[in-house]
């Protein structure tokens, strides 16, 4: 008794002091059982062999029910609250890992210190000593969020687990194996980072079937950090701590990697960035630029959330900042077998019945050398209503960091911008654009907005781009709180000569006598300068990118018009008299927006037209991403796609197809092989946006959303389209011998194309009222609006049991006898603009035909249009 008082004192004395009373020595021989004496339980036992397969599923989680103390420099002790599952024996030497409780410092991590450097982040750390069923000792000091004055954490979050990635990557890569490995039911097995496992036979990973829950399969990277000390690259230490940054490793072979009722689950935590940093990649890679099988990469009957909902059960509601992020499901370049003349097997990543959710969910492409399209890329729910989800994640992806407190310094010959924070730091900024440079390293992303006297300023970073033609420097980034500003602030009394070679900033160019070009100084609208002795103010400042005419690398620069006397000199020197930006030099820190002017990368799918997509009841919410290594006319049959096929699938947030995703092959293969070859549309609700007639030909069947632009669509049915929910207007061109239905479409505008001979069906369509709340255009609506055609146009509009106006601006309808109208059992609308049932921009009253040509019967069988008489 007389122990445990002292070490109580020790304990008390640490809460009341901080850090001060930490001591330096490991106490992990201390004998006390545990610091809640009135809720001590003794220490059970719990059997956690390694399964058949030198596995352990032995991850066991504490949701909201842990107290974590710091107790020296080097150990914590944790404290079980619950009532449900007590520490037992067998967790010694297993890993831990927190929830976010411990505050890093804002510096480039040391050796193995894998995390986000300056942000409160998850941590691991191994068991050492189970001192009682709600006691016990790990190895790593949880400083609860403070460095300076470390404390105590209750009521937090963690797990408990083996980790199994060098187990299974020694398993994967053992080529006696059997093909088939049975992973036991009720049992989490966690991978610390990632094994990148070559498969060097195929493997199929199922579960026991005896259990009461599938197995789970937990990737485990909580807010792990792999870069390097620059900013560009991986970190040297991360591949010691959690390996390397794929999964499985696919080279150039048949084998297949399937997984069959195992719940993949993603990790709890991590950290919000714009491109690089956080650890893994994909779940299954092949870099093989050649590559050519035939295998079968499937994750079947999954539950990404399981974990997820254990933890929503336990917490009532999940932490705002878990994130749940899974890794890419795939990356391929070049798959699939030709035989010199067509595909004859493909490469299939699949998911069936399963849902997705990482930053990006595959990057497949075509368009290494061959340009084979020999990817197939699958997903299928079973149950329509209940369709799988891909999602593009974005709350790991994130293109700007408000409230970010910055303070701006002159360093050199540019500006030096130190956030001063204790949630952000440059490395979440890091992107290839900004650090590595790309082919389109020409283009700006990285900016700042700062508030100066109540008006918002937008500084540019200006990137690699710039700074390549600097001696001394080659990125923006230069520690986690420093980031260069190519541009300096100009300051009163700054002379800015002309641009010569050794001379890096400077004027490029008089454009004329008002307008000049400066190279490495970012102005403000009515700052003062002086030229040649006489005062101008900057009236206009336009952003301009140089190519490397003048320089070895893009600089990016400005354009400033100028309001004051003609320019005379030829080559002017300017004189800094005023500058706005000259205060942001004032040591004050100012909360700024930082952000990349730009959209996510890769997004929700990174692809092109060779990769053949089949899609089956799923919703994707992201925006579909096309590299543009699909467009061009295919040489030979195995560079064109078989596979479009999108049945009932819902897109969000700018997901479709058309621009972001082109399958121009098609074309290709329907005029060879026959008109089977069609993106085929079946249900669902997608965008496609067709621009070009030749790109494609969409398959209407089963009443899709009309959602998009349409070109030349044929019907699979008679059962034409369904409204769109936001009433867009849906863009229609037809051609010649082009015959489609819009039947029972209602509540949505239709703006119409018609070259050559056409027929649109319009039986029981009905437009939209821009305003139905706006009693003055209660009768009046938007329906069909005829907006292009040509001297070809022969467009015939038939439609019964319908209510909608019909409007014409086409200059080239020049009568009644290049448009066609005959609707029955319709309710006449005034249209939006002209008030008028049907109109055209030619004289009605001099076509001789147009009574013949142009019919309309209401419901009561009476003539809705009035008899034209011929104009004299």
């Amino acid at each position: 008794m007389k122990v445990l008082s002292a070490v109580l004192l020790v304990v008390f004395s640490f809460s009341f002091y901080g850090c001060k009373a930490i001591s330096n020595q490991p106490i992990d021989n201390q004998t006390d059982k545990g610091k809640d004496q009135n809720k001590e339980k003794e220490v059970a036992t719990k059997p956690t062999s390694k399964d058949a397969n030198g596995l352990k599923g032995d991850a066991v989680f504490y949701w909201g029910t842990l107290t974590i103390e710091p107790i020296s420099d080097r150990q914590s002790r944790i404290i079980y609250n619950g009532k449900k599952t007590p520490f037992f024996k067998e967790m010694e030497g297993m890993e831990f890992v927190s929830a976010r409780i411990h505050k890093n410092p804002n510096v480039y991590p040391a050796q193995g210190d894998n995390y986000f450097p300056g942000l409160k982040t998850c941590r691991y750390a191994k068991v050492i000593k189970v001192e009682s069923g709600n006691s016990l000792l790990v190895d790593f000091a949880f400083n609860g969020g403070n460095i300076q004055s470390p404390k105590k954490t209750e009521n937090t979050d963690g797990y408990f687990f083996t980790d199994n990635r060098l187990a299974l990557k020694t398993l994967i890569e053992n080529k006696d194996r059997k093909e088939e490995i049975v992973l036991e039911d009720d049992k989490v097995y966690v991978v610390k980072g990632m094994p990148e496992a070559k498969l060097s036979k195929s493997i199929l990973f199922k579960r026991s079937g005896t259990g009461k829950n599938k197995p789970i399969l937990m990737l485990s990277i909580e807010d792990g950090f792999d870069n390097a000390a620059n900013g560009n690259g991986r970190s040297k230490s991360f591949k010691q701590q959690f390996g390397g940054s794929d999964f499985f490793i696919l080279p150039n072979n048949n084998n297949n990697c399937i997984f069959e009722e195992i719940d993949i689950c993603p990790t709890i935590y991590t950290i919000p960035v714009i491109q690089k940093g956080i650890g893994y990649r994909y779940f299954w890679l092949d870099k093989e630029i050649e590559s050519s099988q035939k295998r079968i990469c499937s994750i079947r009957n999954s539950n990404m959330d399981a974990v997820r909902n254990m933890a929503i059960k336990e917490l009532g509601k999940e932490h705002p900042d878990m994130t749940w992020d899974l890794p890419i499901l795939g990356k391929c370049v070049n798959g699939g077998i030709d035989d010199g003349n067509d595909i004859v097997a493909l490469t299939e990543y699949s998911l069936m019945n399963t849902s997705w959710r990482s930053s990006t969910v595959m990057v497949f492409k075509g368009n290494k050398k061959g340009g084979r399209a020999g990817i197939m890329f699958k997903v299928v729910g079973d149950d329509p209503k209940n369709p799988v989800q891909l999602v593009e994640n974005l709350e790991v992806k994130k293109t700007s960091f408000e409230n970010i407190p910055i303070k701006f310094s002159s360093v050199g010959s540019h500006t030096e911008a130190e956030i001063l924070s204790n949630d952000f730091n440059w490395y979440m900024m890091v992107n290839q654009d900004w650090n590595g440079g790309t082919s389109t390293n020409y283009r700006t992303f990285n900016k700042i907005d700062v508030e100066v006297n109540g008006t918002t300023r937008t500084i540019h970073f200006h990137n690699n781009a710039d700074f390549r033609e600097l001696a001394d420097k080659t990125q923006a980034f230069v520690s986690t709180e420093k980031a260069n500003i190519f541009d300096a602030f100009p300051k009163k009394g700054t002379e800015i000569t002309w641009y010569q070679s050794g001379v890096k900033t400077g004027i490029l160019k008089k454009v004329n006598n008002q307008t000049i070009d400066v190279w490495g100084y970012q102005f403000a609208t009515n700052d003062k300068l002086e030229i040649d002795g006489k005062e101008y103010t900057i009236k206009k400042i336009e952003y301009q990118t140089k190519d490397k005419s003048k320089t070895k690398y893009y600089i990016h620069y400005w354009r400033l018009t100028l309001d004051g006397p003609p320019i005379v000199a030829a080559k002017p020197t300017i004189l800094v008299k005023e500058s706005a930006n000259e205060i942001l030099l004032d040591g004050k820190t100012r909360n700024c927006k930082v952000y990349v002017n730009r959209d996510e990368y890769s997004h929700l799918f990174y692809t092109n037209g060779k990769v053949n997509m089949h899609l089956e009841n799923v919703e994707t919410y992201g925006y579909w991403r096309s590299s543009g290594g699909g467009v061009g006319k295919p040489k030979h049959m195995y560079m064109a796609a078989t596979v479009a096929y999108f049945k009932n699938v819902v897109t969000h947030n700018k997901g479709g197809v058309g621009a972001e995703w082109v399958p121009p092959f098609f074309n290709y293969r329907m005029k060879t092989q026959g008109d089977q070859y069609r993106l085929v549309y079946d249900g669902g609700n997608m965008t496609i946006n067709q621009t070009k007639r030749n790109d494609f030909t969409v398959l209407v069947k089963n009443r899709p959303v009309a959602n998009g632009s349409l070109i030349s669509p044929v019907m699979g049915d008679d059962l034409g389209m369904a409204g769109h929910e936001q009433k867009q207007v849906l863009k229609l061109v037809l051609n010649d011998g082009d015959v489609f239905s819009i039947k029972d479409l209602k509540g949505q505008a239709v703006q119409l194309s018609a070259f050559g001979k056409c027929t649109l069906m319009v039986d029981g369509y009905e437009g939209v009222y821009p305003k139905p709340d706006d009693e003055k255009l209660k009768n009046r609506m938007q329906g069909i609006s005829i907006l292009n055609a040509d001297e070809t146009t022969r467009l015939t509009i038939i439609g019964k049991g319908g209510k909608a106006p019909i409007k014409c601006t086409a200059k080239e309808i020049k009568s009644s006898n290049q448009v066609k109208i005959e609707l029955t059992d319709w309710e006449p609308v005034g249209e939006l603009y002209s008030n008028k049932f049907i109109s055209f921009k030619f004289k009605e009253n001099a076509d001789p035909d147009f009574s013949k040509n142009v019919r309309a019967i209401g419901k009561n069988q009476k003539d809705l249009l009035q008899k034209k008489k011929k104009t004299k």
